[in-house]
C-alpha cells in the first residue's frame, strides 16, 4: 500500500504537482523514523540482532547502524 501512495504522489509530483512532493517528503520522515525505532527495537533484547545484521538488511555498516540507532 505504502508502495502505490509514493508511486502515485511522484507522478502527480513529476507531472508539477508541488504539493504532492511535499508529501513524499512528510512520508519519507515518517518512514525514517518507523524505521529508526523498529532498528533499535530489534536490537534492544539482548541478543536478538546484532548492528551488523540490522546494518545488512538496510544496507548500510555495522558502525554506521550503531552510530545512527545506538544509544
Amino acid at each position: 500500500m505504502v508502495h502505490r501512495v509514493a508511486r502515485s504522489l511522484a507522478k502527480r509530483a513529476e507531472g508539477g504537482d508541488i504539493d504532492a512532493l511535499e508529501e513524499l517528503v512528510k512520508l519519507q520522515r515518517d518512514l525514517d523514523g518507523y524505521i529508526d525505532r523498529a532498528a533499535r527495537g530489534l536490537h534492544a533484547e539482548p541478543g536478538l540482532y546484532s548492528w551488523g545484521e540490522i546494518g545488512r538488511w538496510l544496507g548500510i555498516t555495522r558502525q554506521a547502524a550503531r552510530q545512527r540507532f545506538g544509544q
